[in-house]
């Protein structure tokens, strides 16, 4: 029965990553799975969601700015997985993005305190880990914070990846701050840049990323080279973040691989060039930066994360499935 399961609430599921999460949650069919979102009463924001998940879906409000509605949504949670956080890399005030990201965080932690929820989530960021990071080790792993007095120099610049590193930092604070008997388990998850299909049609940090680089804006150099996962596996991180017992008190990186911006126009360049897209050819290797590695080990074998086979097929499909869809507009191409 449903009222037996456990419930998981899982925050910002009208987000890119944050759908693909509670989708994973619902298919896996082991919990009663509630989402959070600004305003459940939305009926015209929340239709494709329903069309997508079913209308039976169950939802609360909660704004990261509100702690009463966080706390709201996590009363009576088994688990909480926090995805919601804002994500920009362009802001006219970086309070904008970090005061959302560490006070959502922290209002969650606080309700899952107060309502005794077993373990937490957190969907941090590989901006968390090595931003302005020097000197670079030769494999960059979950040790790694960034460097925020550096990010401060030029905060505006930072703001996102100040967002992501304060907001899991204070996680931690408040976590080990708590009596032992106390303490909930938390993980935290440290994605590098997230592509693949989107699940629903909002705008998305991900689609903008391809967007650029199928207008050409990005990709006509080397430049500095960019860790990329797969949102499916992001989602199912998030999963087995809850389902296996050994993943508790640890961060996570997640990447696939690293690619140069002008390896990834390559790829298609190859596949949409000849359809009229203004994609660069990738052949141009000046200004290229030093390759870095981050580390798949912790999430290989703790928990158990098969990274797919061909990463240049995922950046096919999903600006394939984004031109589908209309949500990737080639100004440079004549009807």
């Amino acid at each position: 029965m449903v009222e037996d399961k456990p419930i998981v609430v899982v925050t910002g599921v009208s987000g890119y990553i944050g759908c693909h999460v509670f989708k994973k949650f619902l298919d896996d069919g082991s919990f009663r799975v509630i989402g959070t979102v600004r305003d459940k009463d939305n009926a015209e924001r929340l239709a494709p969601m329903k069309k997508l998940l079913g209308e039976d879906i169950e939802l609360r409000n909660a704004d990261l700015l509100n702690a009463d509605s966080i706390d709201k949504a996590v009363e009576g949670a088994t688990y909480l997985v926090h995805v919601a956080s804002p994500v920009s890399l362009v802001c006219e005030n970086s309070e904008d993005l970090i005061k959302p990201a560490v006070e959502g965080t922290m209002a969650a932690l606080r309700a899952a305190h107060k309502h005794g929820v077993k373990r937490v989530v957190v969907t941090s960021s590989i901006a968390a880990i090595n931003t302005e990071l020097l000197p670079l080790p030769d494999l960059i792993t979950e040790e790694s914070w960034s460097n925020e007095p550096r990010m401060r120099e030029n905060e505006l610049k930072n703001a996102y990846f100040l967002s992501k590193t304060m907001a899991e930092r204070a996680a931690w604070a408040y976590h080990h701050s708590l009596p032992e008997a106390e303490r909930f388990d938390l993980c935290t998850i440290c994605p590098g840049i997230v592509l693949g299909k989107a699940l629903l049609g909002y705008g998305f940090f991900s689609g903008d990323f391809m967007n650029w680089t199928m207008m050409g804006v990005m990709g006509g150099t080397a430049e500095g080279p960019l860790p990329l996962v797969e949102v499916e596996t992001v989602a199912d991180a998030h999963l087995k973040c809850i389902k296996v017992a050994e993943a508790a008190n640890k961060r996570y990186i997640l990447s696939h691989s690293t690619w140069y911006p002008n390896e990834m126009a390559k790829v298609l360049h190859a596949e949409f060039a000849s359809k009229g897209w203004p994609v660069k050819d990738g052949l141009c290797e000046d200004n290229k930066q030093a390759m870095i590695n981050w580390s798949r080990e912790r999430s290989e074998k703790v928990l158990g994360i098969e990274y797919v086979p061909d990463f240049g097929k995922v950046m096919v499909d999903m600006t394939a499935h984004m031109i589908e869809l209309g949500h990737l507009k080639n100004a440079a191409k004549t009807e």
